[in-house]
């Protein structure tokens, strides 16, 4: 049963929705165990989810449509690099501009840069290698089937 309800294509949201809640819970869990109250953790987590969704989904997005060569590997890691620079800066300014009351937290957020930088960088290019891969495999399978297809041409003109 549990089986069926993971691998049912219909309920990808739900997949969805659990792995974002369970970011969420071990974000606020970790602020919360170092001291601050529930409502800055709540923010601040849900700012860090977003912004690794949209970036998820930019990374996504680009390697639809682009897959790198074997020699191009470099372009992978660069730009999922440069994304995780881009949302490291526009979280920590989202949550300057959201928390400007308090200046404990935001003393934190810019002592836990590399941290937050560094959980980017492995997420980013975690999703990166996936979908170059997942794009590689999907051209070979179209791929075989084209020439399955020519070699059913080829029998039925003969």
């Amino acid at each position: 049963m549990i089986r069926d309800i993971i691998f049912a294509k219909s309920l990808n949201w739900l997949k969805a929705l659990a792995v974002i809640l369970l970011g969420m819970t071990a974000i606020v869990f970790l602020l919360q165990h170092y001291g601050y109250p529930i409502s800055l953790a709540l923010t601040d987590s849900a700012v860090v989810i977003v912004l690794l969704l949209i970036g998820l989904t930019m990374l996504e997005n680009v390697f639809r449509f682009y897959v790198p060569k074997s020699s191009e590997w470099w372009l992978v890691v660069l730009l999922s690099v440069m994304l995780s620079v881009v949302l490291t800066f526009l979280g920590s300014y989202l949550m300057q501009w959201l928390m400007t009351n308090n200046s404990g937290y935001l003393e934190m957020v810019a002592f836990s840069y590399p941290i937050r930088l560094m959980f980017f960088i492995l997420m980013s290019l975690a999703w990166s290698t996936i979908l170059v891969f997942y794009g590689k495999v999907d051209d070979q399978i179209k791929t075989k089937e084209r020439q399955e297809k020519i070699a059913q041409m080829a029998k039925e003109a003969e």
